[in-house]
């Protein structure tokens, strides 16, 4: 039988009594504070994100790192809670491809696209970078040249942003399959690396934290942003319009699930929707500019099972974090990422071909004449075809398919009424970029080289959509890096 303890017993010094029971104490709704988008309404923010996939992500973080504290930063999602980490930290799933290709978590967009008919859009907190492998390299210089960002200054932003992710460029145990193929490759190869990855192998060893978040999803920003301050959250809003007083920002339009508008004011908005939504967002609010939309690309993508044998005595699962990248060159427009893949029946290796496109004017994303959504917004378009020369890169890739199986000796493998190799639809390599590019002349780009709408004071973008190639990188490192610069010029202009 519980007795209560009479405190005016003890003797002079601390107070002693009992304590309050759980319940009466500050209790979490989510696992991450959420506000509603009525509160943001009533409020006045100096910063407003509107995505928080990668680029929106590290933007934040970045305000939150280094910015004055007391500057009122807001995020807004279209999308609501899905999941809290990548889906390649969860030890339950076991088929996370198949999770993320459930139209539930990511719509297959390219069903209303048919010549980009193998894209698919994610509406969650965390954007697609909730089912990301985390494969990181940089940008082969030579197509920097074409950026209007300093090569110097590129490179301090991805040594930040590589940092933060724990971008693994090698590995201190080597994985024996993958040491024999590299030493295999390097003779016809010689620029054969580990491949770049975002994951965190060490939780405990520098920052005494219990980690979770091997693979690296822009949930770790959010989750670094509020361990240095407050910031408001709020999902299932969907920024549909942009609102400008004068050529400077003003605000974005709203509207929740549930079809009510609001209007959240901002001194700065930045958009990091995707590269569909974002210029959908643009050319919905009437924002001026001739390159909003154009130059959409993506990179073309080969894919390829191979049969081998090695010195491995079990096939390791697709998501095991070593694979190997034989990176883009001068006179290599393209990469490929070896990987093992997951057939538990034979040794067997995935090749993942990237080839670059080339920035096309005439491929864009547009808003439809006669389609609208539940909420009275033109969908969007996409108008894409590959050139002459980007349908050589496709050959170039295939030729080297074929040689490279020849030096490990392998033999291909179909499956399931596949092709030996296979070209990706446009758009199914999920690299969408472009369409709202930086650069210098506002006939041909969207933004400046900090990512601001050109003629618009306080509007940003900082998404894939502002990139002006990655040639056959992926893009996310990229997005990260210039995300993080964007938030720096963003400061200069807050103080």
């Amino acid at each position: 039988m519980y007795t209560s303890l009479d405190a005016s017993n003890t003797v002079e010094g601390p107070s002693f009594g009992p304590c309050p029971p759980f319940e009466a104490w500050l209790q979490a709704d989510h696992w991450i504070p959420l506000t509603s988008v009525e509160e943001m309404a009533g409020k006045d923010y100096d910063v407003l994100i509107a995505g928080s996939g990668a680029g929106g992500a590290a933007l934040l973080w970045r305000l939150c790192q280094m910015g004055d504290p007391s500057i009122k930063i807001g995020l807004i999602d279209a999308g609501g809670l899905l999941l809290p980490t990548n889906m390649y930290n969860l030890a339950t799933l076991k088929e996370p491809f198949n999770y993320f290709l459930n139209p539930r978590n990511s719509y297959p967009i390219g069903q209303l696209l048919p010549e980009f008919r193998g894209a698919r859009s994610v509406f969650a907190l965390g954007g697609r970078t909730l089912f990301w492998t985390g494969v990181s390299p940089r940008v082969f210089p030579a197509e920097l040249v074409h950026w209007p960002v300093p090569y110097p200054e590129m490179e301090a932003y991805y040594q930040i942003a590589e940092q933060f992710m724990t971008v693994q460029k090698d590995y201190e145990w080597k994985y024996p399959l993958g040491e024999s193929l590299l030493q295999t490759l390097l003779n016809d190869y010689p620029q054969t690396i580990y491949a770049p990855r975002a994951i965190d192998f060490n939780p405990l060893k520098y920052n005494g934290k219990i980690n979770s978040n091997v693979m690296f999803s822009s949930m770790n920003f959010l989750g670094a942003s509020l361990d240095k301050r407050a910031y408001d959250v709020a999902v299932f809003a969907r920024a549909i319009k942009v609102l400008t007083d004068q050529g400077k920002a003003a605000g974005v339009e709203v509207v929740t699930h549930n079809g009510k508008k609001h209007v959240l004011k901002a001194k700065t908005i930045v958009l990091s929707a995707s590269t569909f939504e974002t210029p959908r967002i643009l050319l919905h609010s009437g924002i001026p500019g001739r390159a909003i939309g154009r130059n959409l690309w993506t990179h073309s993508m080969l894919w390829a099972d191979i049969s081998v044998t090695g010195p491995a005595k079990e096939v390791q699962p697709f998501v095991f974090p070593y694979g190997l990248i034989i990176p883009q060159t001068e006179n290599r427009p393209f990469q490929i990422q070896i990987f093992e893949a997951n057939r538990p029946e034979r040794k067997m290796l995935t090749l993942v071909g990237i080839g670059k496109v080339e920035s096309n004017f005439r491929n864009r994303v547009f808003l439809s004449d006669d389609r609208r959504d539940a909420f009275g917004v033109p969908l969007v378009q996409a108008q894409f075809s590959y050139s002459e020369r980007d349908l050589a890169v496709i050959e170039m890739m295939r030729q080297d398919f074929i040689r490279l199986a020849e030096v490990i000796g392998a033999t291909f493998v179909s499956y399931e009424g596949r092709p030996d190799i296979c070209l990706y639809p446009p758009g199914q390599s999920f690299h969408e970029s472009g369409t709202c590019s930086m650069g210098i002349d506002p006939d041909m780009s969207a933004t400046n080289r900090f990512g601001q709408i050109h003629g618009v004071d306080g509007l940003y973008v900082a998404d894939n959509s502002v990139l002006p190639n990655t040639g056959a990188a992926s893009p996310t490192l990229s997005t990260i890096a210039l995300a993080i610069r964007t938030a720096d010029h963003v400061m200069r202009t807050l103080t």
